[in-house]
């Protein structure tokens, strides 16, 4: 064991898709409009935008808030088609994931081991392991490394061996866990390079959209959440259309900075895991130093104060302009 990191709070899980289905509570009936995929936007003399989507349809709104994903559109519309932060790049790192039931995991691993969250370090990856479902079933995330993708699908095929072979230089425990691993497919992680802006005109983009990063930092979820909170905020300040612009400026001034290190670091400290990282390497002691502090920047932001400066950036420029 070469450290443990705790959170001055303590830490609690939920899978996903589970937190999607409470939060699809809140939004009223016939709000949501599935199956749409856009396909560009315009800007229309009176200010409003115009949304066009691949099967033909369009809709026009005050404003665009863009929340879809890694591959945005939305985002490509607002940096412009040929800036080089447009499309996200491969980070040189590909991850197998998997779901296995706790007593199962337990009985091969032991309790401390299968009941705990787990990471561990190898050369040129690290695999990663807790408890969802309230503990009925362990995740696993099991990283590797690849200098270049080549395939334009960001999830392929591969076998059992090939896993076993990712992962023949681990300790025992590993080898374990990626035995109990059924699901072979992987992952390819790609994130943003830092955008100059979030924001154009109406327009703005958040969560992957805005700063697509790896999941070493667990935190690209928390960092969507953290958007939405914000710009909700600042919205609830919001009395004409005419100041939508103004709420979106103030929202980057407090969100780019933050995100954008997020992105940064956690590309860091999948180097540092896989002992990758300059300076570092495999030295664990120097490792477990680092980790003890890398993350607090992260946890213990305070939110309320963010919001707060956005709504005085927000004033500020509101005041200016209208």
């Amino acid at each position: 064991l070469i450290t443990s990191v705790e959170t001055p709070a303590g830490s609690a899980y939920v899978h996903r898709a589970h937190f999607l289905d409470e939060m699809v509570k809140l939004i009223p009936e016939g709000v949501a409009k599935f199956g749409k995929r856009l396909q560009d936007i315009e800007t229309l003399a009176d200010g409003n935008v115009k949304l066009k989507f691949v099967d033909g349809s369009e809709a026009v709104h005050s404003a665009v808030v863009g929340c879809d994903g890694v591959k945005s559109r939305t985002r490509k519309v607002v940096l412009g088609e040929n800036d080089p932060a447009a499309n996200a790049v491969f980070s040189g790192k590909y991850v197998y994931r998997g779901l296995i039931p706790m007593d199962k995991a337990a009985a091969l691993l032991g309790d401390e081991m299968a009941r705990n969250s787990q990471m561990y370090f190898g050369y040129h990856g690290h695999v990663l392991t807790f408890p969802i479902q309230h503990g009925d079933v362990m995740n696993v995330v099991a990283f590797a490394s690849k200098d270049e993708w080549k395939d334009p699908n960001w999830v392929v095929g591969t076998t059992k061996e090939d896993l076993a072979k990712d992962f023949a230089g681990f300790s025992t425990h590993v080898r374990d866990i990626i035995s109990m691993m059924e699901n072979t497919d992987i992952w390819a992680l790609f994130h943003h390079l830092p955008a100059r802006t979030y924001t154009r005109g109406n327009m703005l983009v958040i969560g992957d959209a805005a700063h697509a990063t790896t999941p070493n930092h667990g935190s690209g979820a928390a960092m969507a959440i953290e958007d939405a909170y914000v710009l909700s905020c600042l919205l609830a300040d919001v009395q004409h259309a005419s100041e939508l612009r103004a709420a979106f400026q103030a929202f980057e001034k407090v969100r780019l900075y933050r995100t954008q290190k997020v992105v940064a670091t956690s590309h860091e400290a999948g180097q540092l895991y896989d002992f990758e990282l300059p300076g570092y390497e495999d030295d664990v002691d120097k490792i477990a130093d680092n980790l003890q502090k890398r993350m607090r920047w992260i946890w213990e932001e305070d939110l309320e104060q963010e919001v707060a400066d956005a709504k005085l950036f927000y004033a500020a420029i509101a005041k200016k302009k209208y």
